[in-house]
């Protein structure tokens, strides 16, 4: 696998510059927003004079967290109106995109309306630098101590035990397939109720079975290195379709509407089923599990720059969650 050049965390933080009656006469005006394809839940309510809103007090922060290989990094934003039985209305759109050299600071993207957006960025570093040492007068002696830190890119390069939606609707078609090397960066990645990781029905099972490559870009792997891994929870994204029915949001996401019915923001926490094994984590025979701290988190060994863990998921169609991993040493 190719290697990022940096780690970017993009957190859009408001929309400035709503152009004047663009949200007049809107039943419930909110915002969708995708970054780098991954999108971001419904917001709260718009209100319909404003000029510019705020997304600090989303429930869930605007944000994430991608690899990035110098291409530009799209981030959009839209505002929709949703009007209950007649079909939804886009009202205003802002979209601009992240370009390489990165760097952390603020962006303002798009004009009349801008997004305005936060991004931290962690960079790569090449395998070879070169590092400047002061230089010493003529007929003087000098020296410069370098201490070059030891750098290393995690990647999970497979997922075993899920699919990649291929085709939409419709009975007699396969829907969903293993792709190698697909690890759900598209967010619609499928784990399978009472399936085996062979495909097999299997009663109460399903799990996913995760390996993570650990490549010294700088330096050498420290010997005491595992990888830790934590799963948690992501909103469910079903009921932010802008052409999802108002009145049947609440059904599906209880948490993002209030006692009356209305959108107040996507909330996490939804998931409703709870895994087959608990702990829900299994050692993956090639690589020992060295601690279980809880349900969300575990570590394993790294053996040959490698590891990997199974994870047992929940038993309820409709979950959804996110895994990391990361080096620990």
């Amino acid at each position: 696998m190719t290697l990022p050049t940096a780690i970017l965390t993009v957190r859009i933080e408001k929309i400035t510059g709503i152009p004047a009656g663009a949200l007049t006469g809107a039943q419930h005006a909110y915002a969708l927003a995708t970054i780098a394809g991954r999108i971001l839940g419904r917001s709260r309510p718009i209100p319909v004079d404003a000029t510019d809103f705020d997304f600090g007090l989303e429930a869930i922060p605007w944000e994430h967290e991608l690899a990035a290989f110098d291409a530009p990094i799209l981030v959009t934003l839209e505002i929709w109106d949703d009007r209950g039985d007649d079909a939804p209305a886009k009202l205003a759109t802002a979209s601009g995109s992240l370009s390489a050299p990165y760097t952390s600071q603020a962006h303002l993207l798009g004009s009349s309306p801008a997004i305005a957006c936060a991004v931290e960025v962690r960079l790569v570093p090449p395998s070879n630098p070169t590092v400047p040492v002061p230089r010493a007068a003529s007929g003087t002696t000098s020296h410069a101590t370098l201490r070059l830190t030891d750098s290393i890119v995690v990647e999970l390069t497979e997922i075993k035990g899920l699919f990649c939606p291929v085709n939409e609707g419709g009975s007699g078609i396969v829907r969903a397939q293993v792709i190698a090397g697909y690890t759900s960066q598209d967010d619609r990645g499928r784990v399978y109720l009472n399936q085996a990781l062979d495909g097999k029905w299997t009663k109460d099972t399903q799990l996913i079975k995760l390996h993570a490559k650990l490549t010294a870009v700088r330096g050498s792997l420290p010997a005491d290195a595992q990888v830790r891994w934590t799963v948690g929870e992501a909103d469910d994204p079903t009921n932010d379709d802008p052409g999802f029915h108002k009145q049947w949001g609440r059904y599906v996401d209880e948490k993002d509407y209030d006692v009356v019915g209305d959108h107040h923001g996507a909330t996490g926490g939804d998931n409703e089923g709870t895994p087959d094994r608990s702990p829900p984590w299994e050692a993956d025979p090639a690589f020992a599990l060295v601690e279980i701290k809880n349900d969300q988190e575990a570590t394993t060994a790294v053996v040959g720059g490698e590891s990997g863990v199974i994870l047992h998921c929940s038993n309820t169609a409709g979950d959804n969650f996110v895994v990391r991993a990361e080096l620990v040493t």
